[in-house]
């Protein structure tokens, strides 16, 4: 058993042991909640690709070539398990979105029409097509070091995936933001859950209509109004009463230094909101980081992710922002166990790949290996100028 656990808690390299002592240490992230409530951990602990086959009805195809995010009924079969009755559509978004005659993504809800049903312990989880993300392992990876920040993020692994017998190819599987998630980070799972859509700041948002029964949903306008306090002496702590500002400084710092371009702070899209009840207040998550490493994503928030923006004006947020980031370079930044883990993973999907698959898939690694090296210098570039004082500058807002 202790064998069993040590295996588990270097999967990922330098972030599992990281990970445990964030656990053990960070705010709601299971002081007390269950460590591993659901049985999950040893699917994605696996080391090995999974097998997953879709099939659905006939008529089920035309209900999603009309409305590709209406629920059908599928079946799904994985590793000598049959889940009947699980509900699928397609996601995707600009660049990503492929019909069901091509290359969908889906997201699977295994108790949408069958209560209680899991898969591993999971009530959604997601299959994304890894259109702009030849590796197989962006998101892997930067959800990986989120965690190791302490940032609550959804796991990952891959699959390969068929639709009625049609072999669909390799694809990236992540685990959904449901009640088990929750349940995994936080002390309760009863607060209110926010999807922003494409592009939206937090004064635009709603709780996620599924959750609607969720004893508090916090209040967004109240945060909203904090951040635009005039008296940048005040604004923090107003902040501070409705956000957990510690880990948002986390979040954007992490934001920062995975290179992603489209999140919050740059593009205030692919991220998600949970208001924990316990603190009583909004801890932001991140998802949606299959373009990650980018070359082109500023170290300072450029005024579109509101809350950033405002964050960073304040001096003494500007600061705490700074020495955030410092940290976590010097704590989960490692080229060595990040190249380790790469190489891992690749082993294991070359087992499920032809020969012509084998040599792209090479190639995509070579690529995200070099971008990390480039990505590690521009951070280290970055750390210098800091400890110079002589530190980048907050972009100016957007109209």
């Amino acid at each position: 058993m202790a064998k069993n656990f040590v295996r588990w808690m270097t999967r990922g390299g330098v972030t599992g042991w990281v990970c445990l002592l964030l656990v053990l240490v960070t705010r709601g992230a299971g002081a007390g909640a269950a460590a591993e409530p659901d049985g999950s951990a040893a699917f994605f602990a696996a080391e090995k690709v999974a097998r997953i086959e879709i099939e659905m009805a006939a008529e089920a195809l035309p209900v999603l070539r009309r409305d590709p995010h209406e629920y059908v009924r599928a079946t799904l079969r994985e590793g000598g398990a049959v889940f009947k009755e699980v509900g699928v559509h397609l996601k995707g978004g600009l660049g990503t979105f492929q019909s069901v005659d091509e290359k969908p993504s889906f997201t699977l809800n295994f108790d949408k029409f069958t209560k209680e049903q899991k898969f591993h312990g999971m009530d959604k989880v997601h299959l994304n097509n890894a259109a702009e993300d030849d590796s197989l392992l962006m998101e892997y990876l930067a959800a990986d070091l989120f965690r190791a920040a302490g940032v609550p993020c959804p796991r990952v692994t891959q699959a390969r995936v068929s639709l009625n017998g049609r072999d669909l190819g390799m694809y990236v599987f992540k685990e959904g933001f449901d009640g088990t998630f929750l349940q995994r980070h936080f002390q309760s799972s009863d607060g209110g859950f926010y999807d922003p859509g494409l592009s939206h700041d937090i004064n635009e948002l709603k709780p996620k209509a599924s959750r609607t029964g969720a004893k508090t949903t916090g209040d967004l306008k109240a945060l909203w109004d904090a951040a635009h306090e005039a008296n940048l002496t005040v604004r923090l702590r107003r902040m501070g009463e409705t956000l957990d500002v510690e880990r948002f400084v986390t979040f954007i710092a992490m934001e920062a230094l995975v290179g992603h371009d489209d999140g919050y702070m740059v593009n205030r899209n692919n991220y998600r909101i949970y208001f924990d009840p316990q603190l009583k207040r909004f801890v932001f998550m991140p998802t949606g980081m299959d373009q990650v490493f980018a070359e082109e994503c500023p170290f300072y928030p450029n005024g579109v992710g509101v809350l950033a923006q405002t964050l960073v004006e304040v001096p003494e947020g500007k600061r705490r922002y700074e020495a955030r980031m410092v940290e976590l370079f010097q704590t989960v930044w490692s080229v060595p166990e990040l190249e380790k883990t790469i190489d891992r993973v690749q082993r294991q999907v070359r087992t499920v790949l032809g020969p012509a698959e084998i040599a792209a898939h090479a190639k995509a690694v070579g690529n995200l290996k070099e971008m990390i090296r480039t990505q590690t210098r521009r951070i280290e570039e970055q750390v210098a100028a800091i400890k110079r004082g002589r530190a980048g500058k907050v972009g100016k807002k957007k109209k």
